[in-house]
């Protein structure tokens, strides 16, 4: 999911991505996130059910197109197994899914085919809704990967989720660069990412340099995954009322989520109501508990992650 408002931060702190033609990348190997590229592949997909037999000349054709540009692509796709530290993040996107699924029912039941305008309108509602809701199965992910493993493709199935091996692939220098939209690959160590990456189309990239980012913001790689953390990720909910520009500043004075919540800046109180201004997520009862939840983030968003090349 990456870290919600952290591309926004970059721009308000007066970071520019490199803008690169494709052509740039020529000789170059690029990393990229299985799973993104399938989401984007099955939203772009108008059909109801998408299969492996749907996504393979899709994927295909991409591949084909950077290796066109002299590029060497390196598909990697998630496993089976995560984190149990996800399990909320999961438990949360599936209940977006179904909220979607039976927003898209009741649209359904409205077309009436009385008013032609207002129901094509409708339907058009319908097929966004559904791509949206789609899921990456790991079924799905398998028949890809068996597909393709005979074929000249450099494909890497991982053991969990396709972050950690692509970091480490990153951090390793088997790759130049890694594709994909999440800003918490920068967080966790990859030297340097893409986005808007389409050889079809040879579209301009957007280039994300780490170091350059923490320069920018005048973190160590410690601080950036700590602000990462104070921000909310996959791990951790962000506190309430701190949101991107605060949890940097708080980060540059604190250096650190735990040094932040043991000072009087988290106690503030506002003028009026004598309230605080900051406050715990919902779920999290007490300050050791929510400490706890951070520190485990930290653990899991620090590099080296644990993923074989």
């Amino acid at each position: 999911m990456g870290l919600k408002g952290f591309y926004e931060l970059l721009k308000k702190r007066g970071f520019l991505p490199r803008m690169k033609s494709i052509e740039d990348l020529s000789g170059k190997t690029i990393c990229i996130d299985g799973d993104m590229l399938l989401y984007k592949l099955m939203h772009a997909h108008t059909s109801g059910t998408v299969t492996s037999t749907d996504l393979i000349p899709h994927l295909k054709v991409f591949l084909d197109g950077l290796q066109s540009f002299q590029i060497t692509p390196i598909l990697v796709l998630s496993g089976t197994s995560s984190p149990v530290e996800k399990t909320q993040c999961y438990a949360y996107r599936e209940q977006q899914r179904r909220r979607l699924l039976e927003r898209v029912a009741r649209l359904r039941h409205s077309i009436t085919g009385e008013c032609p305008i207002q129901d094509t309108i409708t339907q058009a509602t319908i097929t966004t809704l559904t791509n949206r809701a789609r899921k990456i199965s790991s079924d799905l992910v398998q028949a890809i990967v068996d597909t393709l493993s005979s074929t000249s493709y450099d494909i890497r199935h991982a053991t969990g989720e396709a972050d950690a091996l692509l970091i480490s692939l990153s951090m390793e220098r088997v790759c130049d660069m890694v594709y994909c939209d999440d800003s918490d690959m920068l967080l966790s160590g990859a030297l340097c990412t893409v986005r808007d990456l389409r050889p079809v189309t040879n579209q301009v990239v957007r280039m994300y340099n780490r170091d350059t980012i923490l320069a920018c913001l005048a973190l160590t790689s410690s601080q950036l995954i700590e602000l990462g953390s104070l921000m909310g990720c996959d791990y951790v909910e962000p506190l309430v009322g701190v949101g991107p520009v605060r949890a940097l500043q708080f980060i540059q004075k604190h250096t650190t989520v735990e040094a932040f919540v043991q000072s009087a800046d988290f106690n503030q109180q506002t003028k009026q109501s004598k309230k605080r201004k900051f406050s715990l997520p919902a779920d999290d009862e007490c300050v050791p508990i929510y400490l706890k939840k951070q520190k485990r983030a930290i653990e899991l968003l620090t590099p080296p992650i644990k993923e074989k090349c």
